[in-house]
């Protein structure tokens, strides 16, 4: 998939439905676009932040230390929570379509929302349980040295698992509101047609 870092931009397909859906649309994009981002500088510092402890250790023989729990608990979980939204709005999570594809478009859209509730429903209890776990965790430390707060890496859990429950919410919603066929799963990034020459 490609990534991209200016601000999402509208496509074929994003006027349907009343404007009220499309505002929250918009809204939801804007998030999951600063939330992609913050994750991708999570990728970027790791990748910089290793290199750096990979050279101290081999060439000065000093390795920064705790790296490793600083990578664990600062740069992994906005990696991989913050991008969670994104994954649930252009549908780039793993989706055995083998026979759903095959079904009338009423089965289609039947087979959508019963998944999307069974997402829904799953992520908001993993996000009341994230939101349980920061506030346990606040104010505790990892030992070693150094100490390390370990409240911080709750902090992104909720968010990302917020963002994907808000985007599951809309795209249910959105099965009830908007007539028609069902969009096929895409990429919010290519121009419609363009997804099948991949």
């Amino acid at each position: 998939m490609a990534v991209s870092m200016a601000l999402p931009t509208p496509v074929a397909g994003d006027d349907l439905g009343p404007s009220w859906l499309q505002a929250v649309d918009r809204g939801l994009r804007v998030i999951e676009w600063v939330f992609e981002t913050l994750a991708l500088a999570a990728l970027a510092i790791m990748a910089l932040f290793t290199t750096v402890n990979v050279i101290a250790r081999y060439f000065f023989s000093a390795p920064i230390p705790g790296s490793l729990n600083m990578i664990l608990l600062y740069l992994m979980p906005p990696l991989i929570f913050l991008a969670l939204g994104r994954v649930q709005a252009t549908n780039a999570h793993i989706a055995a379509t083998l026979f759903v594809d095959r079904m009338s478009q009423r089965a289609q859209r039947i087979c959508r929302v019963v998944v999307t509730l069974v997402i829904l429903t799953t992520v908001v209890l993993m996000t009341w349980g994230a939101f349980h776990e920061l506030l346990q965790a606040w104010g505790k430390t990892l030992g070693g040295s150094p100490e390390l707060h370990i409240s911080p890496s709750w902090v992104f859990v909720p968010l990302g698992l917020a963002a994907i429950s808000l985007r599951a919410l809309w795209q249910l919603i959105s099965l009830f509101v908007v007539p028609g066929d069902l969009a096929p799963h895409t990429d919010l990034e290519l121009p419609v047609g363009q997804e099948l020459n991949r």
